[in-house]
């Protein structure tokens, strides 16, 4: 792997500016969900260990009637495939009552393929959608036979985790770059209802990364 390769990404950004907050994309994105740990507990209240869930809110009072309506739908169809071929980058497109969400996320970041192991390891996707004011409310997909297809989505995505280094560098930011650049290849990703998932642990991870450097080189220095 040469130089170039290792200092910049594949649009040209400085790997060192991945943990960075990127400046705004050209379109706007309403919604945004981000990657949590849940806590599990057990029948006396005690933390037994944790698990992921995707939490999707809107952002805007604009976007806020169709997050509602899905964020009260009695059922979810949850589709998870890839932005273009051969992309890093996936749409997770969830449906119901009557309206979309076409969210734009990095598979291969640490968090979101624990999310998938977590996922096949329960044999279930946790979603918690909250419109603009209110609370999130939590919606179980089951990856049974119905969901094959979203299950293999997941078992692909996991896979990372096997392949890849702990030193390998962090997009915490990417889905947030690439958001524009995807949108002229995936149309519907300009619907209303378009926006992106941010890896919220990937970024913790590669912000604290980035101090401990910092600081390493003051240490130096000094």
């Amino acid at each position: 792997m040469n130089r170039q390769q290792v200092t910049l990404d594949r649009y040209g950004y400085l790997i060192s500016d991945w943990t960075k907050i990127p400046s705004p994309p050209e379109n706007r994105c309403d919604v945004h969900g981000e990657i949590g740990p849940e806590s599990i507990t057990d029948g006396q209240g005690k933390d037994t260990g944790y698990e992921f869930a995707i939490l999707v809110q809107s952002t805007t009072p604009a976007q806020d009637d169709d997050v509602s309506k899905l964020a009260l739908s009695d059922s979810l169809e949850v589709e998870l495939t890839l932005a273009a071929p051969d992309s890093e980058y996936g749409v997770l497109r969830i449906a119901g009552n009557g309206t979309r969400l076409n969210l734009l996320f990095h598979r291969k970041t640490y968090s979101f393929a624990h999310f998938a192991q977590s996922c096949l390891a329960a044999n279930k996707l946790t979603l918690k959608i909250r419109p603009l004011y209110g609370m999130f409310i939590p919606h179980t997909i089951d990856l049974n036979d119905g969901n094959v297809s979203l299950a293999n989505s997941l078992a692909d995505a996991a896979r990372y985790i096997e392949e890849s280094s702990p030193e390998a560098p962090v997009d915490c930011f990417g889905a947030v770059r690439n958001f524009d650049f995807y949108c002229r290849f995936l149309p519907a990703l300009t619907q209303p209802g378009g926006g992106h998932l941010l890896n919220a642990l990937d970024t913790i991870r590669a912000l604290e990364l980035a101090w401990l450097a910092r600081k390493a080189a003051k240490m130096a220095a000094a």
